[in-house]
């Protein structure tokens, strides 16, 4: 980052995880979000995730590029967890001279709950899936003491849950991720 000029772009292209929601150090949309930003004297101008077919880029014929919404605006971890490779692209503009990671990225969940003083009994992974019913089936068994939920009740509100998250943290999901040409 220090090494562009001002007035000039930075081009990143790594892979992700395909586990981005979790955690903002690893390479996901959350670290490049809280990275190029005003007070590190950047804009970020774009950025893309690219999925590919098993087993390289350069061997496949069909590529999908997606944008993907800012985990701040949406007040959600945004996900994706996939079973294909998944490369991330973006595009910075430096546009101050600012000196560069004074105060070090945040992920976002974390830094509102930090914000609002809320840290107790409360973690970003407690937070409500954005979903009533998965919602309620998440609060209601595991609030409910063992000994009065039935295994079978519970392996179902597990299986509930991970359906939908399954559909949460894909692509499909159009509220995160939009596909482009």
């Amino acid at each position: 980052m220090k090494m562009v000029r001002l007035g000039g772009r930075l081009f990143i292209i790594t892979m992700a995880n395909n586990h981005c929601l979790h955690g903002s150090y690893q390479f996901s949309p959350e670290l490049f979000f809280r990275l190029f930003k005003d007070c590190n004297g950047f804009h970020l101008e774009r950025l893309l995730l690219l999925n590919h077919p098993f087993p390289g880029l350069e061997l496949s014929s069909t590529t999908r590029f997606y944008t993907v919404k800012d985990p701040d605006e949406t007040r959600y971890r945004v996900g994706l967890v996939n079973d294909s490779p998944v490369m991330l692209l973006l595009e910075a503009e430096r546009r101050s001279l600012e000196k560069v990671l004074t105060t070090s990225p945040q992920q976002s969940d974390y830094a509102t709950l930090w914000e609002s003083k809320r840290t107790e009994g409360n973690s970003a992974v407690d937070n409500p899936l954005p979903h009533r019913f998965v919602d309620w089936l998440r609060r209601m068994f595991y609030a409910m003491p063992k000994r009065f939920a039935p295994p079978s009740a519970r392996r179902f509100a597990m299986l509930a849950a991970g359906l939908y998250q399954r559909h949460l943290y894909s692509f499909r999901n159009r509220k995160y991720h939009r596909r482009v040409n």
